[in-house]
């Protein structure tokens, strides 16, 4: 049984290792660049140590600090910079390196659960060459999902041993280790609180027939990275004027595009055309309300027969579930991603395995069962292949996600400045179009066309941008300042003083405390009085 299982998880390495090993040759993309190759928190120790204490992206300064704290994640950036550099073949290793042990967690945990090798094999397969973690494993700054998920599944596998061995001793050092394992994940990422719960459910639900005290205060470690989360993660507050209405009118069609994407991954994008304010009509909203109830009535009905199963469904929902409740804390047109469903797949992966585990005592349903397996695992492999091409690089990950989210925003924002990046001005300016276009009530849209037609030397056009920008209904006091700003530099420029002048008064009536537009204004002053 030893060699069977050293067998079965060789053939998962393997072909893990053959469907991904693609991305080696990939760049660094999208948040990779200033998370990575321009991150001065990854350059020294000194500089790593402070960032320990603060949130992510504090490395751009007070004002663009995210919500998320995750020293872990920045910990594991920090090693890897120091041992490979700015090499991304060997970035891309490790990413390819954690997909493949959480794999082979997955199948040990199986194989822990069911004592059968062939569903547990079959089960991690399935989950190693889905399309679903394409994004985790060939984009680098996604790493934290494969890395808080290897913990979350190496704390089942430390609660299950634990209760295997005869010395008390070993068993209490496996439920230390589990719970620790737990910790750190919540140090990966923020929705690791939910594999937390998820590990401490499956623990009372199948391992502890008797708790103690001793059994209960093992979990005592998970307090520490909670009390530290709780004590440095920022304030969770919405910044923009959406309405609980439009907010909760989002969330069926979140929640069923990631049920869809969980049957059937296909198309990959990095962006989706969802967003907060969308417009649905009130038969759409029904229609996606009507498929999420039949959709969990069936998760409903299927848990009832099993308890693993209502457990492992848990794994698939809860997650999701996180993700659509939180869609109000998201930036708009950014609320989904693929790799928000990379713990939820390894839930559908135990689903997988329970079902073969019953009918592999049946030979005509086996047969017909691995038939339909090994064209899943094929069809799996080839759209994953073909998936993983669009983080090739910028120019790729941002005009395939325009090609599947023509009306996303950001994804025609960032289009449009990699192609400024190739001196494509064409292609930019018509992308800061579309954008503009689609969204005129939003600011950054006229702003980021100002941008663009600046870069390309088209001021006239950058300057009536700016000022469409500056007057746009929805705009703070800062965003509208930043305009006026814009548009007196542009007038500068053009040796249009007065209207300058008028523009950066306007600037700074808006956003007093902003020194780049007193500066600026006290220059122009200065140069009048002199002459």
């Amino acid at each position: 049984m030893r060699w069977k299982i050293i067998a079965a998880a060789s053939l998962i390495a393997i072909l893990t290792a053959l469907v991904w090993y693609p991305a080696l040759h990939f760049g660094f993309v999208y948040d990779d660049h200033l998370q990575i190759e321009s991150n001065r928190q990854l350059q020294s120790w000194s500089d790593l140590r402070q960032a320990l204490h603060q949130p992510l992206w504090t490395q751009l300064g007070p004002e663009k600090a995210s919500r998320y704290y995750r020293p872990l994640f920045l910990l594991v950036l920090f090693v890897q910079h120091s041992l490979f550099g700015l090499n991304p073949l060997l970035w891309h290793l490790v990413s390819i390196g954690l997909h493949i042990f959480v794999a082979l967690a997955l199948f040990l945990f199986l194989f822990l659960r069911f004592d059968r090798l062939l569903p547990a094999c079959i089960g991690a397969c399935i989950f190693a060459c889905s399309p679903v973690a394409t994004e985790v494993v060939c984009w680098i700054s996604a790493c934290s999902e494969s890395l808080y998920t290897l913990l979350f599944l190496c704390a089942l596998c430390g609660f299950v041993i634990s209760c295997r061995v005869q010395t008390t001793s070993v068993a209490l050092a496996l439920r230390l280790f589990s719970t620790c394992a737990l910790a750190l994940a919540v140090f990966t990422k923020e929705t690791a609180i939910v594999a937390v719960m998820l590990a401490i459910a499956y623990d009372h639900l199948f391992l502890l027939r008797k708790p103690h005290f001793k059994s209960i205060l093992i979990y005592a470690p998970i307090i520490l990275p909670l009390t530290a989360y709780l004590w440095i993660h920022p304030s969770l507050h919405r910044q923009d004027g959406r309405s609980v209405v439009q907010v909760l009118s989002t969330i069926p069609y979140l929640s069923w595009l990631a049920f869809q994407k969980l049957a059937w991954p296909t198309p990959v994008s990095e962006f989706y055309d969802l967003w907060i304010d969308q417009a649905h009509s009130s038969a759409s909203l029904a229609l996606y309300i009507s498929l999420l109830i039949g959709t969990l009535s069936g998760i409903l009905w299927v848990s009832l027969r099993s308890r693993f199963v209502a457990w492992a469904f848990s794994v698939v929902v809860l997650p999701i579930t996180v993700v659509a409740a939180g869609s109000a804390l998201f930036r708009d047109y950014d609320l989904f991603h693929d790799r928000y469903l990379y713990l939820p797949s390894t839930g559908v992966a135990m689903v997988i395995a329970t079902a073969l585990a019953r009918v592999e005592s049946r030979p005509r349903l086996r047969l017909i069962t691995t038939a339909i397996i090994a064209l899943v695992l094929c069809a799996e492999v080839w759209q994953s292949r073909i998936a993983s091409l669009q983080f090739r690089d910028d120019a790729s990950l941002f005009s395939h996600a325009v090609r599947i989210a023509p009306h996303n925003v950001i994804a025609l924002q960032l289009m449009a400045e990699t192609a400024i990046g190739r001196s494509d001005c064409p292609t930019a300016i018509e992308a800061y179009q579309r954008a503009q276009q689609l969204r005129p009530d939003l600011w950054k849209t006229a702003f980021f066309l100002g941008i663009g037609y600046l870069r390309c030397g088209k001021s006239v056009q950058a300057g009536r941008a700016f000022g469409q920008a500056a007057i746009v209904p929805g705009a703070t006091t800062e965003e509208a300042a930043l305009a006026w700003y814009e548009l007196g530099r542009i007038n500068l420029a053009q040796q249009d003083v007065a209207d300058a002048l008028i523009a950066l008064h306007k600037a700074a009536s808006l956003d007093p405390a902003s020194r780049k537009i007193q500066i600026l204004l006290t220059q122009i002053l200065a140069e009048q009085q002199h002459r």
